[in-house]
């Protein structure tokens, strides 16, 4: 058993508390002056009625979107809840002596997450790029490893790697490609690919992994728009 504690929910979600989208350039920020374009947020207490599902309901009118959507909020719990789900002792043992980690399902549900991140990254890239040909790009280089590699470069003329290791964040490429790599493994027949040392890495550096996917985000999705 893996011995690791995360105390609160609020400890889960820690890369996306606060985050907003910048109403100007789509950055994903954490402060009212966008860090990428500089555009200035309104702030303030006013409030406005809007319609919402036929119900009148009254908002802040500096409500911004938030940075983190529903599919990652639903990875990040389902996450938790599977780190918290009581041990227990399955009915038919291990497999040939390999006995499968307890949170095993952690790894698998992070890498799900991460495959998320990228497909929203990757069609955010494109963005501006003639619908058909962004649809046959995405099509063509489905696979994340496609993507990481061929596309990657085919868009910024650089390696995915040598992006985020320049933001500051080269022992998360290290450790998405060893998750990525011994998530393959497990799923081609390697019951030994994912081990209680993998599971307690996806966990230490999940806060971070997100991070560099929100830094990088905005090095390469973020537009100011035309004057």
């Amino acid at each position: 058993m893996i011995e690791m504690e995360i105390k609160s929910w609020q400890s889960w979600i820690e890369a996306w508390s606060g985050i907003v989208v910048c109403n100007n350039c789509s950055a994903i920020i954490d402060k009212d002056r966008c860090s990428y374009c500089s555009y200035q947020h309104i702030t303030g207490s006013a409030t406005q009625i809007v319609n919402v599902n036929g119900k009148e309901v009254e908002v802040p009118i500096t409500t911004r979107t938030g940075g983190m959507d529903y599919t990652t909020f639903s990875f990040l719990n389902l996450m938790e809840r599977e780190w918290k789900r009581p041990a227990y002792k399955p009915t038919f043992g291990n497999y040939n002596g390999h006995e499968i980690p307890e949170r095993l399902l952690i790894v698998l549900l992070f890498w799900s997450l991460y495959e998320n991140l990228l497909d929203k990254f990757f069609t955010d890239a494109l963005v501006d790029v003639k619908e058909s040909i962004s649809k046959d790009l995405l099509k063509r280089y489905a696979s994340v490893g496609s993507r990481m590699d061929q596309l990657y470069k085919m868009l910024f003329s650089t390696s995915f790697k040598d992006d985020i290791t320049e933001i500051g964040y080269g022992h998360i490429y290290d450790h998405i490609k060893n998750v990525q790599n011994k998530r393959n493994q497990f799923m081609h027949g390697d019951a030994n690919a994912i081990d209680d040392s993998l599971v307690k890495d996806t966990i230490e550096y999940l806060q971070e992994s997100q991070k560099a996917w929100i830094a990088l985000y905005n090095k390469r999705c973020a537009r100011v728009p035309a004057i």
